[in-house]
């Protein structure tokens, strides 16, 4: 995926209730990422990770608290209950 659908993804995700950034907007981040330093990418890189990973944390945790995975969760007690995991 390009950083560009990538920020616009993000950007949606996190920015859900609020104005969605312009195209013209996307490109210039996209622009400003591109011309970064390689130590400046690699210190973006991290904190984009760490931002992008939290997103996902937020989401799970809705989810959980939605009872979106409790079909999940109780098939997997299911199964272990009977026998059939293995240990990682």
């Amino acid at each position: 995926m390009s950083l560009l659908k990538h920020l616009r993804c993000c950007y949606t995700l996190f920015n859900a209730e609020s104005e969605v950034l312009s195209v013209s907007e996307i490109e210039r981040l996209e622009r400003d990422v591109q011309a970064l330093a390689p130590n400046e990418l690699a210190a973006f890189r991290k904190w984009f990770q760490e931002f992008d990973a939290a997103g996902w944390d937020r989401q799970i945790e809705d989810d959980v608290r939605a009872g979106k995975l409790d079909g999940l969760a109780d098939a997997a007690l299911k199964v272990s209950g009977a026998g059939k995991c293995s240990d990682l």
